[in-house]
């Protein structure tokens, strides 16, 4: 059994995290854990404002301190941590995760990032194409195994290198921690990170990364996108990335999310939220915790609402 420790910091909503401390009397692996932002550099430009604090994730790095071990329960530092984006729901357990093999502590595993393209997004580098994605040569059933590439061009060289910050199995230690903070301090490239956590994990763990099998981090737009690898029944971890399905309900025709291709698994979201609520009301925590989470998802002051990619989304349609 593996415990979920839930980082947050001081702009998530107290309703969210009175929710979690609630959460935690009904599901005792739940350890929330309140940590200090890590803020961009002045000048950046970050592909949306909700990017602004995805560095943050890099505290998955930072060893756990004696003091917080107590209150988080646990008897000793975790040897392995892997890192979930919180827009992710894990539909199987997936903690052969940590059983992948990397050539030392030092090391990430990850999956590999999409690089298709297919919305032509204008800030997408020139080589990002179904061509050039690492995806595309992927076949079922190999893919689950993640087997290593071989670019076959320059451009290829070039979008094979990248990862998906979304899903990553790292060990937390005292030496990477240094690194990385040393790299946020003097690294001239921060500013101009699009995506910054993504985008810093990908220059810092250059070369020291191994692939984990799609299954483990996957992106919704990849059922369609990649039917080459996606099979429903092998997901572990579905990925909700760009516009997030608990902003809204699917459409009376079943159609959901951006251009209406996300039907099939924003229902799947759902359909586990709505067995959530149901269970959740069965205990007096978790009925307050139902009424937290709807205040969130639904906030009186709009302006308050950051929970999806309506930025992103607005600007692709701008390009369209």
């Amino acid at each position: 059994m593996h415990v979920i420790i839930v980082q947050y910091t001081d702009t998530l909503q107290q309703d969210c995290v009175e929710c979690l401390h609630l959460l935690r009397d009904i599901y005792p692996l739940c350890r929330p854990m309140r940590v200090d932002p890590i803020a961009l550099p002045a000048g950046s430009e970050p592909i949306a404002s909700r990017f602004d604090e995805t560095l943050t994730k890099l505290r998955t790095f930072q060893p756990i301190e004696s003091d917080r071990l107590a209150a988080l329960a646990l008897d000793q530092r975790p040897d392995q941590v892997a890192f979930l984006d919180a827009d992710i729901l894990i539909l199987r357990n997936m903690d052969d995760i940590f059983d992948i093999e990397r050539p030392g502590p030092e090391w990430i595993s990850a999956h590999h990032a999409c690089a298709c393209n297919i919305d032509s997004d204008p800030i997408a580098p020139p080589e990002f194409s179904i061509e050039n994605c690492p995806c595309t040569p992927l076949r079922h059933p190999s893919a689950l195994a993640a087997p290593i590439l071989s670019p076959e061009n320059e451009a290829q060289e070039k979008t094979h290198r990248l990862l998906n910050s979304g899903v990553f199995v790292c060990t937390p230690s005292r030496d990477v921690w240094d690194r990385i903070g040393n790299s946020l301090q003097v690294s001239p490239s921060i500013v101009k990170y699009k995506y910054p956590d993504q985008d810093f994990l990908v220059e810092f763990f250059a070369d020291r990364w191994v692939p984990i099998g799609w299954q483990y981090n996957a992106v919704k737009l990849h059922r369609y996108t990649h039917p080459n690898i996606w099979r429903d029944e092998e997901v572990r971890a579905l990925h909700y990335t760009v516009d997030k399905p608990w902003e809204r309900r699917n459409e009376a025709d079943g159609t959901a999310g951006y251009r209406g291709r996300d039907g099939f698994t924003h229902r799947v979201w759902w359909t586990h939220y709505d067995a959530w609520a149901k269970e959740m009301e069965a205990h007096d925590a978790g009925h307050q915790a139902l009424l937290n989470v709807e205040r969130c998802r639904n906030p009186a002051d709009a302006a308050q609402n950051k929970l999806g990619g309506r930025e992103l989304l607005a600007r692709l349609a701008e390009q369209s």
